[in-house]
């Protein structure tokens, strides 16, 4: 999973130097919970607070429509 993380690590570093959080918090739908906060420490450190909660509140939402297009079917 670490060599994941860190291919989805160096997908992400781009967008954010765009300013896409949008695609960067899709990208962390494939790790686990424990590589999603690993990656979101390092956004927060490296990228700061603004940056961090972009991620995660697509990261999450993306999380919520997966779980409702799951629970309908």
């Amino acid at each position: 999973m670490l060599e994941m993380t860190q291919e989805i690590l160096e997908e992400v570093d781009p967008l954010l130097d765009a300013g896409d959080t949008a695609s960067a918090g899709r990208l962390l739908m494939v790790l686990d919970a424990t590589s999603v906060r690993a990656l979101l420490f390092h956004v927060l450190r490296e990228r700061g607070t603004t940056v961090a909660e972009a991620v995660a509140a697509t990261y999450l939402s993306e999380t919520e429509e997966r779980g409702q297009y799951s629970r309908s079917s």
